[in-house]
């Protein structure tokens, strides 16, 4: 008699999987806004979709929906404090003054892409005594997301709940394109674990830097350079914002420092007060000469 896995095999073990050590009273977290491009909206519970801007707080439950223009995408910081420093440029700092220095990154931040939706099911955060625990959760349900996440205690919990998967984060750079199809590492490392939907048997398999997963057929593969070098590009983008010394926004969304705008140029004709000079003569000899014979 063949044993059919039901969908409800596989969330009861996805919830094994998320169960929360007991660190006594949970703290309960917050997302943070770094910057919002497009149309970007966000609900929770009943709510209707509200448009998400650069500083707003998202509460866990929320659902965070992008327009599928090229310009749409949001960034939000993850167990962040509003309080904290500004990070310029982006969210890694250099172990020491030397070029080749390994960046490290200093916080936790996600960009959800354009045509994408993502739910915030868990922020939490556990002061043990001897040390502090962040559980983050949040489910990817269509769409791409690419994050940096921080080294964290290692009871902390990063996770990214796919349809059929479980992607966990120590701490490093990801991607996660195609509803969870193709998975890559940039930095650090990278677990994922899932049902076979045939044999209903847990399957888990770690990424290092450089390796992508392709979920559709269960094959790992390294990163070519240009797309290893195209998606630290896209992590580095990611800059942290404090709520008290915004930084204004251009354009091309790049964040920086706007000096004050100075008096208009003055208009095209001669310095103010200076009488303007005689007109150029017309086309033709000179004055007082004929025309040549």
């Amino acid at each position: 008699m063949k044993t059919t896995h039901t969908p409800l095999g596989l969330a009861g073990w996805l919830l094994a999987v998320a169960a929360t050590a007991s660190f006594g009273d949970p703290t309960p977290g917050t997302a943070i806004v770094v910057r919002a491009s497009g149309l970007v909206q966000s609900s929770a519970g009943q709510s209707d979709n509200q448009p998400v801007r650069a500083g707003d707080t998202l509460t866990p439950g929320s659902l965070i929906r992008t327009g599928s223009g090229k310009d749409c995408f949001v960034d939000l910081l993850l167990g962040g404090d509003p309080k904290s420093p500004v990070l310029e440029p982006a969210v890694f700092s250099a172990k020491n003054s030397t070029a080749s220095a390994e960046p490290v990154i200093e916080q936790t931040i996600v960009r959800l892409w354009g045509d994408s939706v993502l739910a915030l099911n868990d922020l939490l955060s556990f002061d043990t005594g001897a040390d502090r625990v962040i559980e983050t959760r949040v489910e990817l349900r269509h769409g791409r997301l690419s994050g940096v996440v921080k080294k964290m205690s290692g009871a902390s919990i990063f996770e990214v709940r796919l349809r059929e998967r479980v992607v966990r984060v120590p701490t490093g750079a990801f991607d996660i394109s195609n509803d969870g199809a193709t998975i890559s590492v940039t930095r650090g490392t990278l677990n994922l674990a899932w049902l076979d939907p045939v044999t209903g048997k847990k399957s888990s398999r770690s990424l290092r830097a450089g390796q992508q997963f392709d979920s559709r057929n269960n094959l790992v593969a390294m990163l070519t350079p240009a797309e290893r070098a195209g998606l630290e590009t896209d992590t580095q983008a990611f800059r942290a914002w404090q709520k008290s010394d915004c930084i204004p926004e251009a354009e091309d969304h790049t964040r920086g420092r706007i000096t004050p705008v100075g008096p208009p140029f003055p208009p095209p004709g001669p310095p103010p007060h200076v009488p303007p000079g005689p007109p150029f003569p017309p086309p033709g000899p000179p004055p007082g000469h004929g025309h040549g014979r």
